[in-house]
């Protein structure tokens, strides 16, 4: 049987997986709001291959690298594709470690949440992630 086709995330169900994933990972919302604009994945998109031959998961385009690590917390691809709690729950889990990992350096997180540790590779992406989350910072208030 064929699976449907991607769709878009509704926006309401956005907030309620950006609320939980914030407060579970101290993670700012509106950062996590600008990645997951930046990203524009939807729910069941599956993008590559990549240079690497991994593809690209769900609304955050959650790397296919992450699988087996994964597996250990009970979390699987179709999770990924279709679970939009999950799938953001998981793109926020990946960016609080690279924050960790960089010595709580959000630019550096951003970063490697594009390019994994080639950080370099992510500069334009995360020049335009922060861009996006001053704005939004800025314009709720």
């Amino acid at each position: 049987m064929d699976m449907p086709p991607p769709q878009p995330l509704p926006q309401e169900t956005a907030e309620v997986c950006i609320a939980q994933a914030s407060a579970r990972y101290h993670v700012p919302p509106l950062l996590i709001q600008s990645i997951l604009t930046q990203e524009g994945g939807q729910l069941g998109q599956r993008v590559g291959p990549n240079r690497n031959g991994t593809y690209d998961l769900g609304p955050m385009q959650i790397n296919t690298i992450w699988i087996e690590p994964l597996k250990e917390y009970g979390i699987f691809e179709q999770d990924l594709l279709w679970s939009p709690c999950v799938n953001i729950g998981v793109g926020v889990w990946i960016l609080r470690k690279y924050y960790e990992h960089h010595d709580q350096d959000w630019t550096k997180a951003i970063m490697s949440y594009n390019a994994g540790f080639a950080i370099e590779n992510g500069r334009e992406y995360a020049r335009t992630v922060l861009e996006r989350w001053n704005n939004l910072h800025y314009g709720a208030r």
